[in-house]
């Protein structure tokens, strides 16, 4: 078992380091978080990349990116093109990390209390492979949407993709958070790493699901993507604190 900690953990470590490669790749090639074309806005983001995934209009397009014969309209695009490419090493990279913490977890539990938690293991590595296919697909219509030069060009079949794909990733890292929570919650019990675990997993998720199911919350989406990265970054050093115990 302890060797199967050590891997486990290794598996964890290198692949949280992996998500801060591509996460710092992916921000210094684009220049960092970039504002809608229109802000302040009706519907609240201050993030052009959130608001071009909760499109629910063609016209929206073009209040989230500007207009293409403009400069601004054009840098947006171009920046959301090239951060909407690097962002299929990032995607692979999130999604094997929760694969791993997945398969951690799993490790760690059955060394206090046998394999009971197999389900939990399955459904991971089945919600990561889903948040990898929905974010794979839902680049490609971003890809496909910034090309368009007017709203007249863009169909509401196009838009409704995007929403199942952006709702497909979504979902999928939410559901894969609470999880992960209820995980932590087991393995650290009742302790306080236990409730600050569940915590930084949870109220993301809360977060993210409210941006989708309340009207007019989208910019929530934001919030949740912030906090993930925290509870991303606790989950990578737990994982490194393990893997030094066990090395």
């Amino acid at each position: 078992m302890h060797t199967q900690i050590k891997k486990a953990s290794l598996f964890v470590t290198v692949a949280g380091l992996l998500v801060i490669i591509s996460f710092l790749t992916m921000t210094t090639q684009t220049g960092g978080a970039r504002k809608p074309a229109v802000h302040p806005n009706v519907r609240g983001f201050n993030s052009a990349i959130i608001w071009f995934e909760l499109l629910e209009s063609p016209d929206e397009l073009f209040l989230a990116l500007g207009d293409p014969g403009t400069e601004q309209g054009r840098a947006l695009r171009l920046t959301m093109d090239t951060l909407n490419h690097y962002d299929f090493f990032f995607l692979a990279c999130y999604s094997v990390f929760y694969a791993s913490l997945s398969l951690f977890l799993y490790t760690l539990l059955s060394e206090r209390r046998g394999r009971l938690d197999r389900p939990l293991l399955y459904a991971g590595i089945a919600l990561a492979v889903l948040m990898l296919i929905g974010d794979c697909c839902e680049n490609l219509r971003l890809l496909e949407l910034s090309a368009y030069t007017n709203s007249g060009e863009v169909s509401e079949g196009s838009i409704g993709m995007l929403m199942l794909w952006t709702r497909i990733k979504w979902f999928s890292i939410f559901i894969a958070s609470l999880l992960l929570a209820t995980q932590y919650t087991r393995y650290f019990t009742v302790r306080i790493a236990g409730v600050l675990f569940a915590i930084l997993f949870i109220v993301p998720s809360i977060s993210g699901f409210a941006a989708f199911f309340i009207p007019g919350k989208g910019f929530l989406l934001e919030t949740a993507s912030s906090l993930l990265g925290v509870a991303w970054a606790s989950a990578l050093v737990h994982g490194i604190v393990v893997l030094k115990r066990n090395w």
